[in-house]
């Protein structure tokens, strides 16, 4: 598996009060795996340093409380799904790719790294996604001449219209990590999904080529094997159907990620070493 280095994390100077503090985390193969895994796409994450820095930052400098933190977080399940990406290239080589709730953009900027043809990263939360880039541009995947690799602004519960401006159309595949956690927001996400895919019955947003491509738009989404709220993953694939997707569905489970700090504790009062412990599964819906 691949080993997350917080303890060898670099604080990251000069950002001032217009950006939360940050550090760079450095990633690497784990030693003794069963199955060697290939080398990591990325070499180090930018991330704030933890969620507690984070909603401080929000409080004392924004001002704003009530933000959500939790995209601080290196969650096991984008963890498992980059690393997935990474054994499996092929799923998104030549391909455009946009990733919905992108967080930190852990899985997106590494569908970069391994030659996807264009990625949108997409999130509510501009903070995160400024993060995301800072990731790109400490691996070298960002180029002033080139737009392969965007960042978005989006929430999948704005209308169709909305989301296919933001993604800028449609696209082959879909990413998410994480995100069946709230069965009031799993219809939303369902149909940003359909929509990107070209997938949704009616839907005017589907490209020229849609048929030639149809049998490669693929939806994967990384999810804790118990789920954050049962039942959250069967209201998403009758969501599918509902809307009228004709998926092909595979549940497959994640390889584990480790970590090397055993004493860092979360907001939540979770350890990294348990949380990157848990085990993950891939929802692959093929059309």
């Amino acid at each position: 598996a691949w080993t997350i280095r917080i303890d060898d994390s670099t604080p990251i100077t000069g950002t001032g009060g217009s950006m939360p503090p940050m550090v760079s985390v450095p990633i690497e193969n784990a030693s003794g795996g069963i199955i060697p895994l290939p080398p990591p796409p990325l070499r180090e994450i930018i991330k704030p340093p933890n969620v507690e820095d984070l909603y401080d930052w929000y409080t004392d400098v924004r001002g704003t409380p009530d933000a959500d933190p939790s995209w601080a977080v290196l969650w096991p399940t984008a963890m498992g799904l980059a690393a997935h990406l990474s054994s499996h290239p092929g799923l998104i080589a030549g391909k455009k790719v946009v990733e919905l709730g992108c967080g930190l953009g852990l899985c997106g900027v590494a569908c970069s790294a391994l030659g996807a043809s264009s990625v949108v990263l997409t999130d509510r939360e501009p903070y995160a996604m400024q993060c995301a880039l800072s990731t790109a541009d400490a691996n070298g995947l960002l180029d002033d001449s080139d737009n392969r690799l965007i960042a978005s602004l989006m929430d999948w519960n704005d209308g169709e219209a909305e989301i296919l401006r933001a993604t800028g159309g449609t696209a082959d595949v879909v990413l998410a990590s994480d995100v069946l956690y709230d069965l009031d927001g799993v219809k939303g996400f369902a149909f940003a999904c359909l929509c990107i895919t070209g997938q949704r019955r009616g839907s005017g947003g589907s490209d020229g080529d849609h048929e030639d491509r149809y049998e490669r738009r693929v939806i994967l989404i990384s999810d804790p094997k118990i789920e954050r709220v049962r039942g959250a993953r069967a209201a998403f694939l009758e969501t599918l159907r509902e809307f009228g997707a004709d998926a092909r569905i595979e549940i497959t489970d994640l390889p584990q990620i480790s970590c090397r700090d055993e004493e860092y504790v979360t907001m939540d009062g979770k350890d990294h070493a348990n949380r990157m412990a848990e085990e993950t599964v891939l929802i692959k819906c093929t059309f």
